[in-house]
């Protein structure tokens, strides 16, 4: 038997800690994003991450970014290729379709919200053969599979 991917009340405790400790923080946008990652990666079980705070336009073809962060890169070589895919891709929507849908569906919910593991808006199959993932993600070290998180 493998090991559990079901959310255990510890993992829900451990999120709503994290929750108030960014909250203390929440005068510094630069503290609190990088604790937020840091204490993410440490619940999740995840070396990398990334945040993005971004505005979907009323058409849905293009976002605005406002602040971005990441932290967790094997080293300065292993980021440097996100750098490249943002810099040779600005507009998000471009290479994360399925992602902007998902948050355009989420526009049209009376509640705003929606979650999704990657392996919901992309087959392995077809994450693992796409340019995204081949071109920066994994000479990064980055498997990009969130198959084994427990969805929160």
């Amino acid at each position: 038997m493998g090991t559990s991917t079901r959310v255990r009340e510890s993992d829900i405790v451990s999120v709503f800690q994290l929750l108030g400790e960014c909250r203390e923080l929440w005068s510094d946008a630069d503290a609190w994003q990088r604790h937020l990652l840091r204490g993410a990666g440490r619940i999740s079980g995840m070396a990398v991450g990334v945040y993005t705070e971004s505005r979907l336009s009323a058409d849905r073809r293009s976002t605005q970014i406002f602040d971005e962060m990441d932290n967790g890169w094997r080293d300065a070589a292993a980021r440097s290729h996100r750098l490249r895919l943002l810099k040779e891709h600005p507009d998000r929507v471009a290479y994360l379709r399925r992602c902007y849908r998902l948050a355009g569906a989420a526009m049209d919910r009376p509640d705003g919200e929606a979650s999704s593991l990657r392996p919901e808006m992309r087959s392995d199959s077809a994450w693992y053969r796409s340019p995204v993932y081949n071109e920066y993600l994994r000479p990064a070290f980055v498997r990009g599979g969130l198959r084994d998180t427990p969805r929160l």
